[in-house]
């Protein structure tokens, strides 16, 4: 094994001691219970989706999924939503991996577990403090981070060469994120469409380009009507 391979390996396994520590601050309330009522009424009581109010951070994705795969193999509350935390991290990490590879193709391993062990400094600080960062603290806003890796990518990959994949890309991740949580309008939406708006403007002489920008935009504006659906 390389050295830069050993460094990556190590990164990862700081990672996961520091996502092992959120255990002991897992703290049970009513906005942590939230998803461990839901899954107990729909999965054991019999109950119905209609039958349930959300909230404007709803975290259906990953979140929700997370915990529902949970429920039925994990015995109580806080092991359900201490293993959602530590997920969490780990996606964290792996999404920025993957973020920083689609930016620069030939990034190091070492530059990889740079990467992975500042998650898992973040991750050591969340565990020490009270600091509203994962699951365990009620935050429910991770889907604004992975789906705007998701988003940025998947409009540099269409830059590069449209496609039906990519064009679909684009606007699965904005509805997704706009689904999970209301922060992403803000966060992502907007802050999408003012860049691609300023890039249209831009590039008055370059008319392909022009092009893909405007598909761009159409795809962000198709992904909010999605969610919106």
């Amino acid at each position: 094994m390389t050295h830069d391979r050993l460094r990556l390996v190590i990164a990862w396994a700081l990672l996961a001691f520091a996502a092992s520590l959120l255990r002991f601050k897992t703290v049970l309330s009513g906005d942590a219970l939230f998803l461990d009522h839901l899954a107990t009424d729909l999965f054991i009581d019999g109950g119905r989706w209609s039958d349930w109010k959300f909230p404007v951070a709803p975290s259906f994705v990953p979140d929700m999924l997370l915990y529902f795969a949970a429920f039925p193999l994990l015995p109580d509350a806080a092991t359900r939503i201490f293993a959602v935390s530590a997920a969490q991290a780990l996606l964290i990490a792996a999404a920025s991996v993957w973020f920083a590879r689609a930016i620069h193709p030939a990034l190091s391993r070492r530059a990889m577990a740079a990467i992975v062990l500042a998650t898992a400094l973040v991750t050591l600080a969340a565990a020490r403090s009270n600091m509203w960062l994962y699951f365990y603290s009620t935050n429910n806003h991770i889907a604004v981070l992975l789906f705007g890796f998701s988003g940025i990518v998947a409009a540099m990959r269409y830059l590069e060469r449209p496609s039906l994949v990519r064009a679909l890309w684009l606007p699965l991740s904005v509805a997704a994120a706009s689904v999970s949580t209301g922060l992403f309008l803000l966060t992502g939406t907007v802050s999408a469409l003012l860049a691609l708006g300023f890039s249209w403007l831009v590039v008055r002489g370059r008319r392909g380009l022009r092009g893909k920008v405007a598909a761009l935009l159409v795809q962000v504006l198709g992904g909010v009507a999605l969610a919106s659906c």
